[in-house]
């Protein structure tokens, strides 16, 4: 039996730059595998060394959720019994995606992990043209979104306690109802919505546990609703947020999916997070890719 290809996709922007020293020293942890190194030198270019991975076995994202997410989506344009598998090695601030597969957090144990090479196969869900591992959602969570990207860039801060800054900010100065007409099975009905998401996983947002029944093996998505509610009444709901019980107040829905399609209700172009990346359009359909990419697991 050959040995195992690796290839090592680094995001050298990671934590605000850092992630340049530290993929130097996970690289010198790895000396003993057959490991190639490459670091992503424009926005996508992961997307484009992933689809040319054919050649590897396994594919080791470096960086956070936004390295992940180009990475799988380079590597669905490789044919299925072609495609390697993908192993985390988390320098990102929300780690979301970690959560969601049950992986480490921490770099010595997620190298371990690789080196025993279990792997899994996990859902992922598709958007028009671009897959996401972990979430999909419209409303005060993608503002959120847009504002923790602005802070961060700004600052140089990052981690949950500027999610929830940007969160709090958004409520009290940018926060307005998304009216979406909703199509499940093909039945359309209109919502005025504080936020409406479609997951794979149980967080988002670095560990806000939006949707915690989801399961990310399952074949199916969950999608969840907040109906619309004012500021105030917004703020005095943020701890059941935090303590992941927002499942109990009346302004909250949830189901299992397959596939569902949101629509501008008056063509204006509506504003979206896929994975923490901000995505515009007019009309989002949304489906479930079952099972479709293998990971690296803890055993």
């Amino acid at each position: 039996m050959s040995p195992t290809r690796y290839l090592a996709i680094v995001n050298p922007a990671a934590r605000s730059g850092a992630a340049r020293d530290t993929a130097r020293q996970i690289e010198e942890k790895l000396t003993d595998l057959d490991v190639t190194f490459v670091n992503t030198e424009y926005p996508r270019h992961a997307v484009e060394l992933a689809a040319a991975s054919h050649p590897y076995d396994v594919i080791c994202a470096i960086g956070g959720d936004g390295t992940i997410h180009e990475i799988v989506n380079g590597m669905m344009q490789i044919a299925d019994g072609q495609r390697p598998c993908l192993g985390l090695i988390p320098l990102g601030s929300g780690n979301d995606t970690c959560r969601m597969i049950g992986s480490p957090t921490t770099i010595d144990e997620a190298i371990a992990v690789i080196r025993a090479g279990r792997t899994k196969a996990f859902d992922l869900g598709l958007c028009n043209e671009t897959y996401f591992v972990n979430s999909f959602s419209i409303g005060l969570d993608a503002l959120t979104v847009a504002a923790t990207t602005k802070i961060k860039e700004e600052t140089g801060r990052s981690g949950m306690l500027l999610y929830g800054q940007a969160l709090i900010g958004t409520i009290l100065f940018n926060l307005k109802p998304t009216v979406l007409d909703i199509t499940i099975d093909g039945v359309t009905y209109r919502r005025e919505v504080l936020l409406h998401t479609v997951t794979n996983g149980k967080t988002y947002g670095g560990g806000f546990r939006i949707n915690p029944f989801a399961h990310p093996a399952d074949g199916k998505l969950t999608m969840s609703r907040i109906e619309w509610m004012p500021a105030l009444k917004t703020l005095t709901k943020i701890p059941s947020l935090l303590r992941a019980t927002h499942h109990t107040l009346d302004e909250y829905e949830t189901q299992e999916i397959e596939s569902v399609t949101f629509s501008s209700v008056d063509g204006s172009e509506l504003v979206a997070q896929i994975d923490g990346e901000i995505l515009k359009g007019r009309t989002f359909a949304i489906e479930v890719r079952p099972f479709a990419l293998r990971f690296v697991v803890e055993a």
